[in-house]
């Protein structure tokens, strides 16, 4: 079977507190390539190499102290996050990068012009 390697993140706390994921250097997961073309069996080749995945990733978290049923609900929630945030925009890449938008025009606010 032919696989892509995937980065294991490691947690780093933001400025908000929030954790933000680094990738973990010489740290692999290896995530199988689609191997049909069929809806149905894709969906089954894709839940199985993500149950997978987030087996270990469990294994991960309960080694570091955390709960088995609280990473759970961590990771659907984070799922959750991020399927919505593809909803609302599939391709962030196409955007524009933030140095090739006008400071005016994209100055927040009513009108104001920066300092």
């Amino acid at each position: 079977m032919q696989t892509t390697d995937a980065s294991i993140c490691r947690p780093l706390r933001s400025l908000q507190g929030r954790i933000l994921l680094e990738p973990s250097k010489g740290t692999h997961m290896n995530f199988p390539v689609p191997t049909s073309n069929d809806p149905t069996r894709r969906f089954q080749d894709a839940t199985d190499a993500a149950r997978a995945a987030l087996e270990a990733v469990i294994a991960d978290a309960n080694a570091a102290g955390w709960g088995t049923d609280e990473i759970a609900v961590a990771l659907v929630e984070a799922a959750r996050s991020l399927k919505d945030a593809n909803t609302r925009d599939p391709d962030p890449a196409s955007d524009p990068a933030i140095g090739d938008v006008d400071a005016k025009q994209g100055q927040i606010g009513r009108g104001e012009l920066f300092d």
